[in-house]
């Protein structure tokens, strides 16, 4: 004679693969406890990440899994400007269009994602998709554009792809030299670009700007040969 027990396996089942907002926890559970691909051995764990998750149950010889995705959704993007520069009498465009944003709402009233603004101003947009909403403001300033200079600020170099380098743009103007000096005095950049872009290098490439308030100093001549000059600061942020 023989005897056969009969070992009743728990149902390991996590489901159908899942999707959480950028931030958010999700709760994965099983009946009992068992070894999750975390390495905690539990009934339940919390994840945040995206990946593929799974947990195994053992009673005696027998064993029972199963496996889920987890999916991040991308929280809305409002990434304006600092500021905008356009041309008196006429009109300059906002865009804060971002392929994970579902709808935008700006303090004019409007709903889409780029604006043409003809008044000196602050204007504020809201995007929103199905994980929340984003607020951002930029300021809105007009010139004479017989030739125009546009100098930005600030920029931040930490390699997230947004507003990496220094870009100063002119309309009009025939010659420039630009210097860059740090708080000591010495010049950090020089450049005859009419369009010059800074990345932050320092003497070529060999080291780069800390972060910190630097100064420039502009030397102009417009296609009419109108001399002039511009100093100002710029921070480097990261």
């Amino acid at each position: 004679s023989v005897t056969v027990n009969l070992v009743q396996m728990p149902v390991v089942n996590l489901g159908p693969d899942i999707a959480i907002c950028d931030g958010t926890l999700a709760s994965l559970n099983i009946p009992v406890n068992g070894q999750w691909s975390t390495g905690v051995n539990s009934t339940s764990i919390q994840v945040s990440n995206a990946g593929t998750y799974y947990a195994t149950v053992n009673v005696g010889s027998c064993v029972a899994s199963d496996t889920i995705q987890v999916r991040i959704k991308p929280r809305p993007i409002a990434n304006l400007p600092a500021q905008v520069v356009g041309c008196l009498e006429g009109t300059v465009g906002i865009n804060a269009e971002n392929a994970v944003n579902a709808s935008y709402i700006w303090s004019t009233g409007e709903t889409t994602p780029l604006i043409q603004v003809a008044d000196f101003g602050t204007y504020t947009v809201t995007t929103y998709n199905e994980c929340g909403s984003a607020t951002d403001s930029t300021r809105a300033y007009f010139q004479d554009c017989t030739y125009a200079i546009y100098i930005p600020n600030t920029f931040t170099p930490d390699n997230d792809g947004i507003n990496e380098v220094w870009k100063l743009s002119t309309y009009n103007v025939s010659k420039l030299t630009l210097r860059i000096f740090n708080r000591w005095g010495d010049a950090v950049f020089i450049t005859h670009d009419l369009n010059p872009i800074w990345t932050g290098e320092v003497n070529g490439g060999d080291f780069y700007a800390r972060d910190g308030v630097y100064t420039y100093h502009m030397v102009y001549e417009t296609v009419n040969g109108e001399l002039g000059e511009r100093s100002g600061n710029l921070y480097v942020l990261r």
